[in-house]
């Protein structure tokens, strides 16, 4: 019995440095902003980028735009200023309360000044390679080959080395982290969205049994596991974007 838990053990080890590896291989050699990286300006080499996905995370308990989510907005709308993004699709379900996150995020963007035309929304993802998956559906016309994740330096730089494992090309967008704190001092509005209705929402353990029953596939892992094993298939040629669920799941 202890052999084994130390067997287990050291694969855990073993997976997580060539996790890691794999991530830092794949996506933080070509990352705007991350540490040691130059800032291309607009309209050169990668720049300016069509269509940017912008994850979601919880709004608050009542509605409100939270504070992660204004975080990521206050973000996307100072590249969209800068010029280095034309629009986004934001994505997120209505995953851990009744609130889309999509929703959240377009009505934060739309209240600093964003044009509604220049944001989509995706509103069934309910894991950040879902986001993403999702969300490239949406952004297919504008892409154009290329794309980019708007979010923390982690989610970005993990999210494009899911994205570059799949065959599309991405530009990790990391949040600059000392701007975002200043903007959020000055103060941000007041926003709230609509609950979906009660008879409507699932909690996250419904919908995924939800999903699986409806596809006929097995329960979804821990998204720590579905990552890891994710980037190990695409490092050898074999990643695969999630499959994308029927309407209303």
């Amino acid at each position: 019995m202890l052999r084994s838990r130390w067997r287990r053990l050291l694969l855990a080890v073993v997976l997580l440095v060539v996790g890691v590896h794999v991530v830092l291989h794949f996506a933080i050699t070509r990352c705007w902003g991350c540490p040691g990286q130059e800032l291309s300006p607009p309209g050169e080499g990668e720049l300016p980028i069509e269509a940017a996905i912008l994850p979601g995370c919880p709004s608050a308990k009542d509605g409100s735009v939270s504070g992660c989510q204004w975080r990521r907005v206050l973000w996307a709308k100072e590249l969209y200023d800068r010029g280095v993004v034309r629009s986004f699709v934001a994505s997120g379900g209505a995953v851990y309360n009744r609130y889309v996150e999509a929703e959240a995020l377009r009505a934060g963007l739309a209240a600093l000044g964003v044009p509604l035309d220049a944001i989509q929304v995706e509103t069934q993802a309910l894991h950040t390679d879902e986001n993403l998956a999702f969300s490239l559906r949406l952004a297919t016309g504008r892409v154009a080959g290329r794309t980019a994740i708007v979010s923390d330096e982690l989610q970005v730089v993990v999210g494009c080395s899911m994205l570059r494992m799949w065959g599309v090309d991405c530009l990790p967008l990391p949040m600059d982290e000392e701007l975002v704190e200043a903007r959020m001092t000055e103060g941000v509005p007041m926003v709230r969205t609509l609950a979906v209705p009660e008879a409507r929402w699932m909690s996250l353990e419904e919908r995924e049994a939800a999903r699986a029953e409806a596809m006929g596939s097995a329960r979804r892992r821990s998204s720590n596991w579905v990552y890891f094993w994710g980037l190990l298939r695409g490092l050898v040629g074999l990643g695969v974007p999630p499959e994308q669920p029927p309407e209303g799941l």
